[in-house]
C-alpha cells in the first residue's frame, strides 16, 4: 500500500521543530501517530503512513504459520520419568534423613527408557555424626 492509499486521518495540532534553515513540522494525528513534514499542512487532514506500516506488520504477524500444538506438547511418558525421579529422591532423602536439596540425580535417556545414572548425596558435618554415632567428635 503506497502514501497515496494511506487512510486519511485528523490532525489534532502541529509543532514546530528544529532551528532556522532546519524546521520541520510535527502534525500530531487522530490515530496517535506523527508525520513530519516540511512545511505546515492547510489541509485538516492527511494520509498517515505509520498506519498503513502498522497494518502491514499485523498482516505479516497473521501469515505466520505456528506450529502445530502436537508439536509441542511433550511427551507423557517424559513427566511420569520425572514423577520416579522425584520417588527415588525422596526415598534416598527418606533412608537418609536429609533434605531433598541435598540429593542430585543424574539421569539417562536410553531409547525413550530414563535411568538413572548415579546419585549425588551432600552430607554436612552434622549428618556424618548423626549417621557414624558421633565418629570424628574430637
Amino acid at each position: 500500500m503506497s502514501k497515496r492509499q494511506a487512510p486519511k486521518k485528523l490532525i489534532k495540532e502541529i509543532k514546530k521543530t528544529g532551528g532556522w534553515g532546519t524546521t520541520k513540522y510535527e502534525h500530531v494525528l487522530e490515530c496517535g501517530h506523527s508525520e513530519i513534514l516540511l512545511r505546515a499542512s492547510r489541509a485538516i487532514k492527511i494520509a498517515c503512513s505509520w498506519c498503513v506500516k502498522a497494518q502491514e506488520k499485523n498482516d505479516e504477524l497473521k501469515n505466520l504459520s505456528l506450529p502445530s500444538p502436537e508439536i509441542l506438547d511433550f511427551d507423557e511418558s517424559m513427566s511420569q520419568h520425572e514423577i520416579e525421579l522425584a520417588k527415588v529422591k525422596a526415598s534416598l532423602a527418606s533412608v537418609f534423613g536429609i533434605p531433598l536439596e541435598a540429593i542430585q540425580l543424574n539421569s539417562n535417556d536410553v531409547t525413550g527408557n530414563l535411568q538413572i545414572g548415579s546419585a549425588y548425596v551432600f552430607l554436612s558435618a552434622r549428618d556424618v555424626r548423626r549417621m557414624t554415632n558421633g565418629w570424628g567428635n574430637q
